[in-house]
């Protein structure tokens, strides 16, 4: 089942650069490959945690093609996140705070609005790379190692390859690895600034 997800997300990623490749014309392609950063203010949605965003940071590298009024967008993204705790869950905690790593994989849909300001629209693949929970070394065990998102936002052309924009990314699936009966949800608004070097 998870090979499936994998191959599915791989096919959301590749059917949008092949359809903008093979169109019948071409005004205003531009392709752009670059680095970018930003912060995050990540919530975690479900018993047990409490509501209130906490800050982490975001950075990685993305490529693009944009056709006119079209385009797509795929980043690699190592992003930190934490979550604060409430109540007990299963005799691991009360209150305290989890500070997860992640490697967020966004594969984006882009339509031009205005000239400087662009929508974006698609789904988000994480993969958690480390967990910790108060002084604990490690705590990844109580999250599943992937969870897939949707993500919407905006991205604004600044100056000669600046970017900056913001978007805000909801969990579609369960975060929780211990209780199926449980449902834990990723929510995080996202603010960043990318730099285009290629």
């Amino acid at each position: 089942m998870k090979q499936l997800s994998v191959i599915a997300f791989l096919c959301l990623i590749i059917i949008p650069f092949l359809s903008l490749a093979q169109g019948p014309h071409k005004p205003e392609r531009l392709v752009e490959r670059g680095i970018k950063g930003g912060m995050n203010f990540d919530n975690m949605h479900g018993n047990y945690w409490s509501n209130t965003y906490k800050t982490g940071l975001n950075g990685g590298v993305y490529a693009g093609l944009h056709e006119h009024y079209l385009g797509v967008q795929v980043e690699a993204l190592i992003a930190s996140a934490s979550y604060l705790t409430q109540g007990n869950y299963n005799g691991y905690y009360d209150v305290a705070q989890v500070k997860n790593l992640y490697l967020n994989i966004p594969a984006l849909f882009e339509i031009r609005l205005v000239p400087n300001l662009w929508l974006q629209l698609g789904p988000q693949y994480s993969l958690l790379l480390n967990s910790k929970f108060s002084g604990a070394s490690s705590f990844d065990h109580i999250f599943n190692a992937s969870t897939f998102s949707g993500v919407v936002g905006l991205r604004i052309p600044v100056y000669r390859g600046i970017t900056m924009g913001g978007r805000y990314i909801f969990g579609l699936t369960d975060a929780d690895g211990v209780y199926s009966s449980e449902a834990w949800k990723q929510h995080s608004m996202q603010l960043f600034v990318g730099f285009r070097v290629m």
